[in-house]
């Protein structure tokens, strides 16, 4: 990922966290997000990225999914899949 490329996904995450912020605070302890928010102040994307990939896979499929698409989840997963 180029620097450019990589302020762009900084830029994305800080444009759209609080979107899903709420699937962190139903699903996970507090700490989870504190510690991506971290990450960001950091600006440690594969700490970021290793966060958000965990959160992924331990999301409800049948509430997760394209087909349901909750609200945040298209701005989530923009941000995972480089």
């Amino acid at each position: 990922m180029t620097e450019i490329e990589l302020a762009a996904w900084y830029f994305n995450f800080d444009r759209n966290h609080r979107k899903f912020k709420w699937f962190f605070d139903q699903y996970f302890p507090s700490q989870i997000w504190d510690n991506l928010i971290e990450a960001r102040r950091l600006e440690n994307q594969d700490e970021m990225l290793s966060i958000m990939n965990g959160v992924w896979f331990d999301l409800p499929d049948g509430r997760f999914n394209i087909m349901e698409n909750p609200s945040g989840w298209e701005e989530f997963l923009a941000l995972i899949e480089l």
